[in-house]
């Protein structure tokens, strides 16, 4: 029996303002996506074919086989269903996968034709040279599995994340995780904490020297209980409060954003970043979505709609973000 799959589309909303993107249902089609498009020589990347509602044989071809590599058959018979092979990179340059409906037809009792190609660009870099004096042998894996901060966990966190706590925190403990056992990991720690926004740099240095940085920003509210009034002349009641000798600068609000965003077994394409606003993913056997988040606004209302009772097919989830209007001043 084969699995059920299930692709959502993930949109992040910032001030009450719902910015969707309607996706147009098709009877038929066809799509191509990769795990990665940016490849160091020696990675791979997962290159996944969804077929919905149509069957029949497809072709995939690189541009440049010396450049990217394709595993496996190269002209799959897929039908109703997903098609995943593995891409290597294999020296420096680009390199365009070009997937071909070549003998397709839509599913159901009155078959028609399908054609078109879709196409992937894939860009390849050399891996960073090693600062150990060694050379480039060993692995080359840096990424981080996850972050700890104050008993929190984050797993597979971006490189450039934004957390909140209370103004009564002073200080945190923050470790981490590497994906590969042989990277070294520095920076992590007991961390004091100030007013505003403390940044801890964790640095994750594969075995063959390369290294890669992860900045985690820490913002400690700021304690609003104690406000200092204005000075006043004990000599002269009736005297108006001093002046500050200067007045700060209205500041522009800040704007909502997702700074953290995970759905529990699902790998978000693009990967997740505070300023993309829309994502897709292959969900396969789930009707309900575990979904962890973290906002840049402590006082922000999260709603989140389509989450459970998914179907076969497309399906949409919305996150909105809002300002709770009663923690406001006016």
């Amino acid at each position: 029996m084969s699995k059920i799959k299930k692709s959502i589309a993930i949109i992040a909303i910032v001030i009450m303002c719902i910015c969707t993107f309607p996706i147009t249902s098709k009877a038929a089609s066809f799509s191509l996506s990769v795990t990665k498009q940016n490849l160091e020589v020696g990675n791979t990347a997962t290159l996944t074919l969804v077929a919905d509602s149509c069957g029949g044989r497809f072709k995939l071809e690189s541009s440049d086989t010396s450049i990217v590599s394709i595993d496996g058959g190269l002209t799959p018979w897929v039908e109703k269903e997903t098609y995943s092979t593995t891409i290597r990179a294999k020296k420096a340059g680009k390199a365009t996968i070009t997937l071909t409906a070549t003998d397709v037809s839509t599913s159901g009792g009155n078959p028609t034709p399908l054609e078109g190609t879709k196409n992937i660009t894939i860009t390849v870099k050399d891996p960073a040279p090693s600062n150990n004096g060694g050379g480039n042998s060993g692995s080359g894996d840096n990424s981080l599995k996850s972050i700890t901060v104050a008993g929190k966990k984050y797993p597979n966190p971006s490189t450039d994340f934004t957390i909140n706590v209370d103004s009564g925190v002073t200080s945190v403990d923050v470790s981490a995780e590497a994906s590969s056992g042989s990277a070294k990991i520095s920076g992590t720690g007991k961390k004091e904490l100030s007013t505003g926004t403390n940044t801890v740099t964790i640095t994750v240095t594969a075995e063959n020297g390369a290294k890669k940085t992860y900045s985690v920003r820490i913002r400690r509210l700021a304690d609003t209980t104690n406000q200092t009034p204005n000075k006043i002349d004990n000599q002269n009641n009736n005297q108006e409060p001093e002046e500050p000798d200067s007045q700060e600068e209205p500041q522009e609000p800040e704007l909502l954003r997702l700074t953290y965003l995970l759905i529990e077994d699902v790998e978000l394409t693009p990967e997740f970043s505070s300023e993309v606003f829309e994502y897709t993913a292959n969900v396969i056997n789930k009707e309900e979505l575990e979904i962890v988040k973290v906002v840049n606004k402590e006082d922000a209302i999260v709603e989140i709609t389509g989450d459970k009772d998914l179907i076969d097919g497309e399906n949409i989830l919305t996150i909105k973000l809002s300002k709770d209007r009663r923690r406001s001043r006016i």
